[in-house]
């Protein structure tokens, strides 16, 4: 049985490949009663308009495909904010029946930022099924769950980032120590400005913190990473050529970092993968 990092990885990458949050949903709870035996039935409820709604689950069908907040222990878990594990679910009264195998549940809210979105609902077959380690993990799964959510749920700023070369290094730069997520590194840009095309917006970025005018080659990289207050798409370009000298006007610190060593900087989170491809050689 894979340990519980291995499983987050894995639910990791189907939510950084899942076209939307339905097909999100769907391959998670698939994957989860693959990767435990003793999950029997795994739904999600997301919150809509103040109740519980059934989403792709796995399992037997269920006629609880609406559930108020004051009912059952999916109502229960929704309203406190807090997982709860039933050992015997016979012998607890919230218990909405549904299949008379059941004997234990685990029900864990997806949350953020305090408020909840939804949650993931296990039975199984077996009593006292669920340990500390089920809900280390789960917890662990709405995480991730909640973060895909909330990035479909809004807008993301979009950013225009250049990658700038000179033969096996790469220009990188830190960001100002008064700046958010100060002394971090990360490649040149910044946001897209009304009316300008990405391009466009990079060319005017590389001027501003840099002082030249660049010549900006094709999209490399995109991404989407939601940060605690802000989400973002960033779409990164090649820059192999460029006129004037490069010269720190905004940052920290500038530096041309070899490619083999790009991962040993600190560097924004939402940067880390392709910092990583790169590294590797994949992009660039």
């Amino acid at each position: 049985m894979a340990d519980n990092q291995a499983v987050l990885n894995s639910v990791e990458s189907i939510a950084a490949t899942a076209p939307d949050t339905r097909a999100l949903i769907a391959e998670t709870v698939a994957f989860l009663q693959r990767a435990r035996k003793h999950y029997n039935w795994v739904g999600v409820y997301l919150l809509q308009n103040g109740e519980l709604v059934l989403g792709p689950y796995v399992g037997k069908p269920t006629p609880h495909a609406r559930i108020p907040l004051n009912k059952g222990l999916c109502g229960a878990a929704a309203s406190t904010g807090q997982t709860i594990i039933v050992d015997d679910v016979n012998a607890d009264p919230r218990y909405l029946a549904c299949s008379l195998e059941t004997r234990a549940e685990i029900v864990v809210p997806i949350m953020r930022e305090g408020r909840v979105l939804g949650e993931i609902d296990i039975d199984s077959d077996t009593p006292a099924a669920f340990a500390g380690a089920d809900r280390a993990l789960l917890e662990g799964v709405a995480r991730i769950l909640a973060e895909k959510l909330c990035m479909t749920n809004s807008q993301p700023i979009l950013v225009a980032a250049g990658i700038i070369l000179n033969g096996d290094r790469i220009l990188i730069c830190q960001r100002h120590r008064s700046d958010a997520y100060g002394l971090q590194w990360e490649f040149p840009g910044g946001k897209v400005r009304d009316g300008e095309n990405l391009e466009e917006s990079l060319r005017r970025e590389l001027a501003e913190e840099l002082a030249i005018q660049a010549e900006v080659g094709p999209e490399v990289f995109r991404l989407r990473h939601l940060y605690p207050d802000r989400y973002v798409e960033v779409v990164f370009f090649t820059v192999v050529t460029y006129r004037g000298e490069v010269r720190n006007k905004v940052f920290e610190a500038i530096e041309w970092a070899p490619r083999t060593k790009l991962a040993e900087y600190n560097f924004l989170q939402a940067d880390q993968e392709l910092v990583n491809r790169i590294s590797r050689g994949e992009i660039v």
